[in-house]
């Protein structure tokens, strides 16, 4: 750890060593500072939320209705997004005549390391009550009645939504389409899907999209998620796992000679002034920014850990099967097969059986707004009747709609520009293979909705608008 750098520390840690914790408080003390602000203030707690998206019929501009999205800008433009946010919260504090001085020399933004299991899970009740502690008729900031209900009364997210362990699999940070990798695809400048290689990477699919949706309300959508606290925390615990990410052998970020390293995104400091940043500025957290985090260890999950995978071959994936019919999802679960064709290709002539790479995709997604639903991806799932059968051995990952209000409708390509997701299900058909469950010739996708509980066959959330997605694919590569 570098000497004088901050901490950012998981909220759960803070809340089980005292109750609104000091570093809660000032965080709370803070927001209420901002949001007291003009709204076309860069430093109003509206305007901060803006930078990420804009209401519907608001154009953005150099600053506002900038978040990158299923690209390998995701992830260093919201850590710029989270370190000016980090700097303008600790302006706030600093400036507090409430908030004691050890608590201002240290504080940092917390992160929200939901997936450690045990409550980890759950909101603290800092988030979940209605007024500060110290005062009754003051409004805690901290609490948005417009999250899913079970959130606010202290349930947990589903595990399914928050686990890392797929994403942290991936060998390489930058991938092409059929797969982002772990941190996306190289694009252009890409909000959600201007660049047509577009394509999200494992981490941003989940824990984070998953999460967003789990939380809902201002959560589930571009232009309101940043009017959560949570949103904050959210971000903090993803800019974490990338450093979980890194930390393991071999893993290593893009060129930050190229040009997602010297691409630059524009935000406003502390006192009001623009800058500008690129992610080859800001890959030391410590050294380039002054923080680091509590925890960076590989989390600890009783979910099945995916292999550990390699850089992906040279040659390009193959299309070795697709659905040839559009299918809907309206909130239950849905299920459609479709026929395997052996790899004709550079994967048929490394070993036709067993290519080195196996992808899903789910492909030409579009919808009216958030369905209210994400559903996990089974591949091969049996009938429902089977009690020897664990979902878990079954399991590709989750498909969420963040962003999804922003999607118009695709066009004749049914893999057209609507959202895509795509899942590395190379070591899950291994498996499948070693338990007599996988056809060659044939394979079957279920969408289940995520459950309350390993056990609970209520839905978590409700259903909202229908879903279409245009197409299922299988690639070998």
């Amino acid at each position: 750890m570098v000497t004088g750098a901050r901490v950012r520390r998981d909220i759960w840690s803070l809340e089980d060593e005292q109750p609104w914790h000091p570093i809660t408080r000032a965080y709370a003390l803070a927001i209420v500072e901002l949001q007291s602000r003009d709204p076309g203030m860069p430093s109003s707690w509206e305007y901060q939320a803006a930078i990420h998206g804009m209401p519907g019929g608001v154009q953005p501009d150099e600053f506002r209705g900038q978040c990158q999205h299923n690209t390998w800008f995701f992830l260093p433009w919201h850590r710029l997004y989270l370190h000016w946010f980090e700097r303008l919260l600790r302006a706030a504090v600093a400036a507090h005549p409430d908030i004691p001085k050890e608590t201002k020399d240290g504080w940092a933004l917390p992160y929200w390391n939901y997936g450690a299991g045990g409550h980890s899970a759950t909101l603290p009740e800092a988030f979940r009550v209605q007024t500060l502690p110290d005062d009754s008729s003051t409004e805690n900031p901290l609490f948005v009645a417009d999250r899913n209900a079970f959130v606010n009364q202290g349930e947990p997210l589903d595990p399914l939504a928050t686990r890392a362990a797929d994403a942290l699999a991936q060998g390489a940070f930058a991938v092409g389409r059929p797969s982002g990798g772990f941190g996306g695809a190289a694009t252009g400048w890409n909000h959600l899907n201007q660049d047509r290689n577009a394509e999200a990477g494992m981490l941003e699919q989940t824990p984070h999209g998953a999460v967003h949706m789990e939380v809902g309300g201002f959560m589930a959508r571009f232009a309101t998620a940043g009017l959560d606290p949570v949103f904050w925390m959210h971000h903090a615990n993803i800019d974490r796992l990338w450093e979980v990410w890194l930390s393991q052998d071999g893993r290593t970020n893009p060129d930050p000679t190229s040009s997602w390293g010297t691409t630059a995104f524009h935000f406003h400091d502390e006192e009001g002034n623009p800058v500008s940043g690129a992610a080859a500025g800001v890959l030391d957290t410590a050294t380039d920014l002054g923080y680091t985090y509590e925890d960076v260890g590989l989390p600890q999950s009783g979910l099945r850990r995916r292999r550990v995978q390699s850089e992906p071959p040279e040659h390009p994936a193959e299309l070795v099967g697709a659905t040839d019919e559009p299918i809907e999802l309206t909130g239950g679960t849905s299920k459609v097969a479709f026929p395997v064709n052996p790899a004709s290709g550079p994967a048929a002539r490394v070993d036709g059986d067993h290519p080195e790479r196996v992808y899903l995709t789910v492909e030409g997604i579009e919808g009216e707004d958030d369905p209210g639903v994400t559903y996990a991806v089974y591949v091969n799932l049996p009938d429902d009747d089977d009690p020897d059968q664990d979902p878990e051995s079954f399991y590709a990952g989750n498909v969420s709609f963040f962003g999804i209000e922003l999607v118009g409708a695709v066009d004749n390509d049914p893999a057209g520009h609507g959202l895509r997701r795509s899942f590395d299900i190379t070591d899950l058909v291994e498996n499948l293979r070693e338990e007599n469950n996988w056809d060659p010739g044939e394979m079957t996708v279920t969408f289940t909705p995520l459950r309350r509980g390993r056990g609970d066959t209520g839905a978590r959330q409700g259903a909202g608008p229908p879903v279409k997605v245009g197409r299922i694919g299988l690639y070998f590569q």
